[in-house]
């Protein structure tokens, strides 16, 4: 069925019989809201494994700063201080100057450092200041190769947990899933 008026014309086809492609809105409306739909579903357990990975990561660069700071105290012949702030979350390197002053140390690793948004220190243990969970506890790096042996509890908001385990001899330092024990090494 066609009609014609001048130079163009109109073509009119019946209800449901085209042989165009494509989709019509009502199509395309109903698989944006299922895929919305699905996504709503799927995000809260996509969060979740993105705060499992900051702790991890979290764990793994203190077991990195760890192993520079050992290098670093060797070759400097300075004994150096991780410093862990259980308020802040923020951990820093400090050393003695000339004049017996404490000062901050600025490394290739940054200076003063908060842990990522969920990660917190849950308790650290150290030969110096035993079980800690609040306030102030620092791991000596001594200019020997030596440090101090600690034991690094750190928790996401979910609940979960790493252990960094920094053994004596040349900053050394291991990761593990869990809550481990100071004498369960």
């Amino acid at each position: 069925m066609e009609w014609k008026e001048g130079k163009g014309s109109l073509r009119i086809l019946r209800v449901g019989i085209s042989n165009e492609g494509g989709f019509t809105l009502v199509e395309l409306s109903v698989v944006i809201l299922l895929l919305s739909f699905l996504l709503l579903l799927t995000l809260p357990r996509f969060s979740g494994l993105l705060g499992g990975q900051q702790l991890r990561s979290s764990a793994n660069m203190l077991v990195g700063l760890a192993r520079h700071l050992a290098n670093r105290a060797a070759a400097s012949r300075q004994t150096l201080f991780l410093h862990y702030n259980f308020k802040e979350n923020t951990f820093w390197v400090t050393t003695y100057d000339q004049e017996g002053n404490q000062v901050e140390v600025h490394s290739s690793l940054g200076g003063k450092r908060q842990l990522p948004s969920g990660v917190v220190f849950a308790d650290i243990v150290t030969p110096q200041f035993g079980k800690v969970s609040e306030g102030e506890v620092f791991t000596r790096f001594f200019p020997n190769g030596l440090v101090e042996t600690s034991t690094i509890h750190l928790r996401n908001s979910a609940g979960k947990l790493y252990t960094v385990v920094i053994y004596p001899l040349a900053g050394r330092a291991k990761v593990y899933k869990g809550y481990v024990e100071h004498e369960e090494r």
